[in-house]
């Protein structure tokens, strides 16, 4: 099998949001001895937002507002890698990713990471994380994520409450979560410890 994906780049051009870049790309199985009149096949999404610190830095902006103009993951992102006083790096986040990456200042957020369910266990999602960070990881100080199994959006919600109440409905939930979580720990990102975060550096 032979991956194959495209990002598109969305970014805002006023304040203050310009400096965080939102790449949105589709994951396709493609073979180059594919017949070129059959459509190539869909098998996932990812969504990658790469904030840009040192240009915010530069032009004198203020990063904590692009963060906060981006949405929300991108703002629980920011407070959870970053100090709220000094705006560096958080101690913890340093000593997770050594001090080899801290000569860089930019974050790379992975918001997403969906492979159909019936390409998984194929390493697709784990050759598509390399590209992106081989792609946009190399400025960045840390990449991070938060291990969050799809299925699961608007859980809580009153409408699901029947589904919550389900025989091993809580265990099935807890496995889904490990199940990501480990995934992400098998490419090197180790938790925050105040935070649902995970992180790694590029090297």
């Amino acid at each position: 099998m032979v991956i194959k994906f495209g990002l598109e780049v969305y970014c805002g051009n006023n304040e203050p949001n310009r400096f965080v870049y939102q790449y949105r790309g589709e994951i396709f199985d493609w073979s180059e001895d594919d017949d070129f009149d059959e459509p190539d096949v869909k098998v996932g999404e990812i969504v990658v937002y790469y904030c840009d610190r040192v240009r915010a830095i530069n032009e004198g902006e203020s990063f904590f507002a692009a963060m906060d103009d981006t949405g929300s993951e991108a703002m629980a992102c920011y407070e959870a890698l970053i100090d709220q006083e000094s705006g560096d790096l958080k101690d913890e986040v340093k000593e997770l990713i050594g001090e080899d990456a801290l000569v860089l200042d930019n974050i790379l957020l992975i918001e997403r990471l969906e492979i159909d369910e019936r390409f998984r266990r194929r390493g697709i999602g784990a050759k598509v994380f390399y590209e992106v960070m081989k792609t946009f990881g190399s400025q960045c100080a840390v990449i991070a994520c938060k291990p969050f199994p799809l299925q699961y959006q608007g859980y809580l919600n009153p409408e699901n409450e029947a589904e919550r109440k389900e025989p091993g409905a809580e265990q099935k939930r807890r496995a889904a979560f490990q199940k990501v979580i480990a995934f992400w720990e098998n490419l090197g990102f180790e938790k925050l410890p105040s935070s649902e975060f995970y992180v790694r550096a590029f090297q």
